[in-house]
């Protein structure tokens, strides 16, 4: 490259750094805009820019804030269930203490039933080839008399 037009790209790079700290932000952002752009539909176009964020963040906040609740709730729900589990798992220890505290008695019960039959059954002792005409006085002798006549 010679002199001449190392010094001509300087020039030119010298202008465009001049002109550039000049120029208005938004034709910087948007080299395509026209230079003869009304400057009021750029400002329109931002804040129609501005107005789509604004919406948008409120959108993302209003979900977040009604994530947070829904997660509230959720929480509420599972406290008010695990006391409700609790609760419900003392009912059931209770119920099965009772139980067996019942099937106890009712054993029990069973046992003196069945001991009160056979004592009733004892006294209802038929004899076989005893005279009817042996009283119950003479019963006990009659007994005592058997063995020694059957010997």
């Amino acid at each position: 490259m010679s002199q001449h037009q190392a010094k001509k790209t300087a020039e030119a790079k010298d202008k465009t750094a001049f002109f550039a700290a000049r120029t208005p932000q938004h034709k910087l952002a948007d080299p395509q805009a026209q230079d003869g752009a009304d400057p009021d539909e750029d400002a329109e176009r931002d804040y129609t820019v501005n107005a789509a964020v604004t919406k948008m963040q409120t959108a993302v906040t209003e979900a977040k804030n009604d994530l947070k609740k829904g997660l509230t709730d959720l929480e509420a729900r599972a406290s008010h269930l695990e006391g409700n589990i609790e609760s419900l798992t003392g009912a059931q220890i209770e119920t099965e203490k009772r139980l067996s505290k019942l099937e106890e008695q009712l054993y029990n019960h069973e046992t003196k039933i069945a001991d009160a039959e056979d004592r009733s059954r004892r006294n209802n002792l038929r004899l076989r080839h005893v005279p009817e005409d042996v009283g119950a006085q003479d019963l006990t002798a009659y007994s005592v008399d058997v063995p020694s006549v059957t010997a």
